[in-house]
This record gives structure tokens, sequence and C-alpha cells, in this order.
């Protein structure tokens, strides 16, 4: 009985260990691939692995919207990769607000990105757009 409890234990452990180095092969697959469908192959395995946040992340990059950054900081707030994310869509928003060079759009992204790195860059702009607009009003 003794010797049948310390089998199974031994293989159980065996099992769980090979599982991680499957699931590192796989995650260092879709990595050397580096394409969308095969961080979706690897996610679809592995949904709960330890690599499953980077896969997403390095999935984000690749698809890189607007919508896809905030689902991934919606989906692991707090993460290690959660500010860089931020910042990321930060830019993108940015970009936006940049490209229709309104006041409000400006106002509205601070509002809503204080918190981004490069908001001191932003402020300036949206001074230097106020006062270019309060200068032509004039």
């Amino acid at each position: 009985m003794k010797n049948t409890f310390i089998l199974i234990t031994a293989i159980s452990f065996i099992m769980v260990v090979n599982s991680g180095f499957a699931q590192e092969k796989q995650y260092q697959k879709a990595c050397k691939k580096n394409t969308i469908e095969e961080y979706d192959k690897f996610l679809s395995k592995f949904s709960q692995s330890e690599f499953t946040q980077a896969a997403e992340f390095k999935k984000t990059k690749l698809v890189n919207t607007e919508n896809a950054w905030s689902d991934f900081i919606k989906k692991y707030p707090g993460s290690k990769y959660s500010d860089t994310a931020f910042n990321i869509l930060c830019k993108k928003e940015y970009e936006d607000a940049r490209s229709t060079s309104t006041i409000d759009a400006f106002k509205k992204y601070v509002e809503k990105y204080s918190k981004c790195d490069n908001i001191g860059e932003i402020m300036k702009s949206y001074y230097d757009l106020v006062k270019i607009t309060n200068t032509v009003e004039a």
C-alpha cells in the first residue's frame, strides 16, 4: 500500500514537471514565431499558464490597437505589464488627439490620461494649441 502511494506520488510529480516544460516549450515556440496565430495557439492550450500574461502582452503588441491595449489592461490590472500597456495606450490616444488638433480633444485626453509618462509633453502641446487659438481669435 505504501509503495503504491509513493509510485502514484512520483508519477504525479513527473506529470506536473513535464506539463511545465511543455508550457515553456510552447511559449518559446510562440515567441520565436512571434505571430498572433502562434500566441493564440499557445493561449488556447495554456490559458492558465505562468506564461499567459506574457503571451497576451506580446500578442497585444502585435495587434497594437487602442481596443487591444484597453482590453489587456482590463484583463490584467496590476500585472507587471499593465504600466507599460497603459503608457502605450496613452501614446496611441495622444496621437489621435494630436491628429485632430482641437482643444476639446486635448482636454478630454488630459482628463482621461493625467497619469501618463508623457503628460508634460501633452500639456505643452495643449497650452500651445490654446495660445494659438486665442491669438487667431484675437
